[in-house]
């Protein structure tokens, strides 16, 4: 696999050594995560499970950063509602 044999230096160093996701690696490189993983996993590199590439402050930045477009789109800005605007049941 060429993409993993030319990246592999930086691969390896960002996904093992920096603990890097492969979203960031992705980004990084201007692909997509899927072929990151596909990369490490020709290198031999043993994958993270999920719970373990969702740690750490990158995964907060990332979960911010979505939340900013979804309160942007609603409108709300990150205000909660008044006691009065809310539905009574």
């Amino acid at each position: 696999m060429r993409f993993a044999e030319d990246n592999k230096d930086f691969l390896v160093r960002e996904y093992v050594e920096n603990n890097r996701s492969t979203y960031w690696i992705s980004e990084k490189l201007g692909t997509y995560p899927n072929k990151v993983r596909r990369a490490l996993k020709f290198l031999g590199v043993d994958l993270k499970s999920k719970s373990e590439n969702c740690t750490g402050q990158e995964a907060v930045g990332r979960n911010d950063r979505e939340r900013e477009v979804r309160t942007a789109e609603h409108g709300s800005r990150g205000r909660s509602q008044s006691q009065s605007g809310r539905l009574q049941n």
